[in-house]
């Protein structure tokens, strides 16, 4: 028996309702995949990392050459450093206290430094996973603003660094290109004391421009 013309109607509009809501399923299906996927490195970083720790926020500015290691731990309290004496060669000091992080202001994290000098806080980094170095950038434009200093030849780890002049006399150093090589980008703080005695950043009078020295002690501890 033949459909009525209406009815027909009505099955291809159903039909065509149908194959409209799958299609919309699956490019759903499809857009959350694509969303959500990350490198494997990425996914494999994240799962590895306790949810346990802590998120740590400062400001830079807000370090200070008077600290001991007591101080620092009164500073941080949520925070179980591991410290230790620091290889000579690597120009950081004597005493060093490290921690793994889940964030420094707010920015995916990986790890916090610092170290002593004669038992006083000379220098500390904050390592960031390179997944994140823009958005890390991003947070100390906005907190410090644009930087003092660029660095046109790379050091001898292959990085370009920039620096920033703090308001006590210190300094603050970070990577300017995402890392390649290495799996992490830094932020590093010298103290105003070893500013004086390095020259942190250097006027450049011939061209009026100013660049960051090749500072071993800032290229080293690029590494967690």
């Amino acid at each position: 028996m033949p459909l009525n013309p209406h009815r027909k109607a009505r099955l291809r509009i159903v039909v065509l309702v149908l194959a409209l809501l799958i299609l919309l399923v699956w490019l759903g299906v499809l857009l959350t995949r694509r969303s959500s996927a990350e490198p494997d490195e990425v996914q494999a970083y994240r799962q590895s990392r306790p949810v346990s720790l802590p998120a740590l926020d400062f400001r830079f500015d807000e370090l200070s050459e008077t600290w001991t290691e007591a101080d620092l731990r009164r500073q941080f309290p949520q925070v179980q450093f591991d410290c230790g004496k620091v290889p000579p060669t690597s120009d950081l000091g004597e005493w060093g206290c490290g921690a793994e992080i889940f964030t420094h202001n707010g920015v995916e994290a990986m790890r916090v430094s610092f170290f002593f000098h004669d038992g006083h806080l000379d220098s500390a980094s904050v390592n960031v996973p390179k997944w994140t170095h823009k958005k890390a950038l991003h947070s100390v434009l906005a907190l410090y603003g644009q930087p003092a200093g660029l660095q046109s030849p790379p050091s001898a780890d292959g990085l370009r660094l920039v620096a920033w002049r703090l308001k006590d006399g210190s300094a603050l150093f970070y990577n300017r290109d995402r890392p390649i090589a290495m799996p992490w980008s830094a932020m590093f703080w010298v103290s105003q004391s070893r500013c004086k005695q390095r020259g942190c950043i250097v006027d450049r009078a011939a061209d009026g421009r100013s660049a960051t020295p090749d500072l071993p002690d800032a290229a080293s501890a690029i590494r967690p």
